[in-house]
């Protein structure tokens, strides 16, 4: 059946189609996908189709698209992240996409933080051209602080090439400088563990990615000292996707005019 949210499945009533729950317009619920043997899927039907074409979120950057990596065949699915999202804030959420960068013109410092910088728990998602999948959990999302933010339970994880198994890797001398959070500088957990600057100044190219594990987060289970595959220590990306719990993805009429409006998600809506 057709699978929507709480306005489609109205819609759809009004209509005389049914919809089921387990999706929110192409975004799985993992609450209830996780504990299902149903597959994943997407809704068909044209209202929610049109949604997943025009939805834009808070500054404008929501876009629930048919192309992102989760529930995608060469990408990821839902049931795969249930044990390693088991013990973060975002387990049992549904999660919503808030970036992609799919082409070298979309990888920007600046799309990324517009987008992203919602002061909320945030997963990472990227499918290198090597046909490696990783990713990475920020606990306390990206805000623009121009400093260093602590965590101990931020990590990073790789997909095992023969295994297909989530390898992870977790933060180790204490929480310090767990997360680069500097609006010049997209992606940065640790000095050197996962770097994606999306920024012509570092000297890489904007959908390049470098990883060295072993001094700010742990080598992955399997001993490698890169979560980028094939113990290659730089790789360009085809794709990179950013996704939060659903509640903070904020329709177009709600979304923020500036970080000090009281409707901006970081200081409001995450304490609901």
């Amino acid at each position: 059946a057709p699978l929507c949210g709480r306005r489609e499945r109205a819609a759809s009533r009004q209509m005389g189609s049914s919809c089921d729950t387990a999706f929110v317009c192409g975004v799985p619920k993992m609450g209830r996908i996780l504990n299902s043997a149903r597959s994943t899927s997407v809704c068909t039907s044209s209202r929610c189709q049109s949604r997943l074409r025009g939805v834009r979120g808070p500054r404008g950057a929501l876009r629930m698209r048919e192309d992102q990596l989760l529930g995608r065949e060469d990408g990821i699915e839902a049931e795969a992240l249930e044990s390693i999202l088991s013990d973060t804030r975002l387990a049992g959420k549904t999660l919503a996409c808030v970036f992609i960068a799919a082409s070298e013109a979309e990888f920007t410092s600046e799309a990324f933080h517009a987008a992203v910088d919602l002061a909320v728990p945030s997963l990472i998602l990227a499918l290198s051209e090597n046909g490696t999948l990783f990713g990475a959990y920020n606990p306390l999302g990206w805000e623009s602080r121009d400093d260093y933010r602590d965590s101990l339970s931020t990590f990073l994880f790789s997909r095992d090439s023969e295994t297909g198994a989530l390898l992870k890797s977790a933060k180790i001398g204490g929480g310090g400088a767990a997360i680069f959070d500097f609006a010049d500088y997209a992606v940065r957990f640790g000095a050197d563990a996962l770097c994606i600057p999306m920024n012509t100044k570092s000297g890489l190219q904007l959908n390049q990615a470098t990883s060295q594990l072993g001094s700010y987060y742990s080598a992955l289970e399997n001993g490698e000292k890169s979560i980028l595959g094939a113990g290659k220590s730089s790789v360009r990306l085809l794709q990179l996707d950013v996704y939060v719990n659903e509640l903070y993805a904020v329709p177009p009429e709600a979304a923020p005019r500036s970080r000090s409006s009281p409707f901006f998600p970081g200081a409001s809506f995450f304490r609901r």
